[in-house]
């Protein structure tokens, strides 16, 4: 243990030496320039030392006493140490998206070594009272909501939200407000009944709430603290469950865990939905559950019913669970019947009534070729149990999903047993799905199963035969697990952590333009304004435009231009705003930075300008694209205040060459002019260094171009 820890310190020290060639070193066996004799060295010194380790181990094993307690202290602590290596590892940019499986296994490592290593120590007397480990989990819960909410606040202001969905949601619930009823305009001109799109009465129970404050920024901050709050209930939960001695200690480190997970975080960062609400009410009838507190359990099943239509699966197969192994037959029936009931009145009746119905379509790719609905669903999965499950657990993302899922938690939840029938539910919707975004880690799809794998996780750990022994050793490796993962793909400070621009003078100008917009008229604008607009009685996404009486567009190059998705998004955007400008339907009222808002029947005076804004953008170094790795360089002289460099070598480029390209923008014959800014470094060169060229898709390749020759650089 001491030897491989001392020989992974060793290679963390030589790895952090040569950190900024260690990507190729790792994934292409490339040894970093200068560096391959240190290494040679290092392995070479590693097996000596792990021989001479060796021999000391041997002979200090024969002795026992106060030194063979310390060395073995000391072996730990090195073997601890290892981690190093382990974190300079995971430390590589793009690591995390570009070698998945690798990130898990190293991740799973770490979780390994630091249990290993605390199994050495003898801190099994270590104690936390029940009342300590409450308080703490309380103030880490209240930590979280107060992160999530100052993060989500300042993403919002500088327009990292969307219409698609925190507009949608901030709609509905302002019409609740106002009208009763949730209705929304941003599907299309004629206003839709939200709750025939996910049935969600529970929202009547926030209105209030939300009322405090009548915009989105209220959604996001109920948000954010009914996911944290959900830690609370799961470390009551936790330690009903737990025998152990250090029974505190573990339900605090799930508590935690649940706080750190990645999935947890996707749910709080992707705008605001109706499932975030789901943890609490769930984890807290898992407790009521476990404590006989029958009554209670019924109301939070009964609020967990509320949040969304799908709901009710999982509240039925929690009654089945009681059905067939808790033997609380009579309350098990109750629970399973009034659910499925549930699930039929609102899918089949109270939807279709209110225009919408069940979401069968995303789970189009289960089905038979040419066949849809409920029913082709069932046949395929009753009739064809194979097929469903090579799809559900064979297809590589949805593994990397599951392991995503289960790895924080050190796939505690496989020994929970029957206890999976409550969690199957669930975890079908988003297997069995065929969109992508179901089972992926950022949206806030993971949110019904996270109840789920924290109850099973704990059921897990009240398994295991030795948990006395044991239970200081699963609470350390769990807490790594869980800060790794928080660290690769969590937003606690961890690799994803984005407030958004901290000095952006574009977003402040678009402020300015939004309180142009008087409170009661409609307006039509892009995906990413939408949810600074949306509390009022008609909201349009832009390209929809219909009867609107202010038109909010942005021409930033960085822009969203959603449900544009082409190369050049921009481009199609502007060409659905022209008409409006061109015809004198819309004037413009005011342009700042690019950003204009125009007003149906205005003075269509200052139009041309606005076109003239349209057809003009400067595009920074950072939207180049590269066929190789090409890096930003501070460069006073650039715009933007950064260059990008490209190591094409000293000999000419070659005809098939294209280090840097794009961006790719729509050009109108007659009406552009481009302006580029090209800097040479290294002196001597002759020949061709550069070619320009206008490119046509229509043309299938370039339809002009120029050569650039060393010699016209001055």
């Amino acid at each position: 243990m001491t030897a491989l820890g001392g020989y992974a310190v060793l290679l963390a020290l030589w790895a952090w030496g040569n950190r900024d060639q260690l990507a190729s070193f790792i994934f292409e066996n490339q040894p970093p320039e200068g560096g391959g004799p240190g290494l040679a060295i290092l392995v070479l010194g590693a097996v000596g030392a792990v021989v001479l380790w060796l021999i000391v181990g041997l002979l200090i094993a024969r002795r026992r006493g106060a030194l063979s307690e310390t060395l073995q202290r000391l072996a730990a602590l090195i073997f601890l140490a290892s981690l190093a290596f382990f974190f300079v590892i995971l430390g590589v940019d793009g690591i995390e998206t570009d070698h998945i499986w690798l990130t898990y296994a190293l991740i799973g490592a770490t979780a390994l070594i630091t249990g290993l290593a605390v199994a050495e120590f003898d801190i099994h007397a270590i104690r936390l009272s029940g009342r300590m480990g409450l308080g703490i989990t309380i103030g880490f819960s209240l930590a979280f909501a107060l992160f999530f909410s100052a993060l989500m606040l300042t993403r919002h202001a500088h327009f990292l939200t969307h219409a698609y969905d925190l507009g949608i949601q901030d709609q509905a619930f302002w019409t609740i407000l106002k009208k009763g009823y949730p209705l929304v305009t941003l599907y299309g001109e004629t206003p839709v009944n939200q709750f025939g799109d996910h049935f969600t009465p529970i929202y009547y129970l926030l209105i209030p709430l939300y009322a405090l404050v009548g915009d989105a920024r209220a959604l996001l901050v109920i948000q954010s603290f009914a996911l944290g709050a959900a830690a609370i209930p799961l470390y009551l939960l936790a330690r009903r469950l737990l025998s152990s001695p250090q029974k505190n200690i573990l339900a605090l480190a799930l508590a935690l865990s649940f706080l750190l997970h990645p999935a947890l975080h996707g749910v709080a960062t992707f705008d605001f939905h109706e499932i975030a609400l789901a943890p609490i009410l769930l984890i807290s009838a898992f407790y009521f559950l476990e404590t006989d507190r029958n009554r209670l359990m019924l109301v939070f099943l009964g609020l967990a019913l509320l949040v969304k239509e799908e709901v009710s699966l999982s509240v039925a197969a929690i009654g089945l669970y009681l059905i067939l192994f808790d033997k609380r037959t009579r309350l098990g029936m109750l629970v399973t019947g009034v659910s499925l009931l549930y699930f039929f009145v609102v899918n089949m009746l109270i939807m279709p009534a209110l225009g919408g119905g069940p979401d069968v379509a995303r789970f189009a790719g289960l089905m038979p070729p040419g066949e849809s609905g409920l029913l082709a669903l069932l046949q395929s999965i009753v009739g064809n149990p194979v097929y469903a499950f090579s799809y559900a657990f064979l297809d590589p993302e949805k593994l990397a999903f599951l392991v995503a899922l289960l790895l924080p938690v050190i796939f505690l939840p496989l020994r929970a047993r029957w206890r999976w029938l409550m969690a199957a539910p669930a975890f079908s919707v988003a297997l069995l799905s065929s969109t992508p975004s179901q089972y992926a880690l950022g949206y806030h799809y993971p949110a019904i199963m996270l109840p789920f794998v924290y109850y099973l996780a704990a059921a897990g750990i009240a398994r295991l035969r030795n948990q006395r022994r044991l239970a200081l050793v699963i609470a350390a490796a769990l807490l790594m697990a869980s800060l790794m993962m928080n660290w690769q793909y969590g937003w606690v400070f961890g690799k994803r952590y984005d407030t958004g621009p901290t000095d952006d003078a574009h977003s402040g100008m678009l402020h300015e333009l939004i309180e142009l917009v008087p409170d009661r008229a409609s307006v039509s604008a892009m995906s990413d304004l939408v949810p600074h607009l949306s509390a009022r009685e008609r909201i349009y996404l832009f390209p929809e435009v219909y009867s609107a009486d202010y038109i909010l567009f942005d021409s930033a190059v960085e822009a969203n231009f959603w449900p544009y998705r082409s190369i050049d998004a921009r481009g199609e955007a502007i060409a659905s705003l022209l008409p409006h400008l061109e015809s004198g339907e819309y004037g413009l009222v005011d342009e700042k930075d690019g950003a204009m808002l125009l007003a149906r029947g205005s003075d269509p005076a200052n139009n041309p300008q606005a076109i003239a804004t349209l057809f003009s953008a400067t595009y920074p170094a950072d939207f180049l694209r590269s066929a190789e790795q090409t890096e930003l360089t501070a460069d006073q002289g650039a715009i933007g205040g950064q260059a990008r460099v490209s190591r094409g070598g000293a000999e000419p480029l070659q005809e098939d060459i294209g280090l840097l390209f794009g961006p790719y923008v729509h050009l109108w014959p007659g009406r552009y002019r481009i302006t580029y800014r090209l800097k040479l470094e290294e002196p001597g060169l002759a020949g061709r260094v550069a070619t320009l060229d206008v490119f046509s898709h229509t043309a299938g390749g370039p339809i002009a171009g120029m050569n650039i020759d060393a010699d016209q650089f001055q």
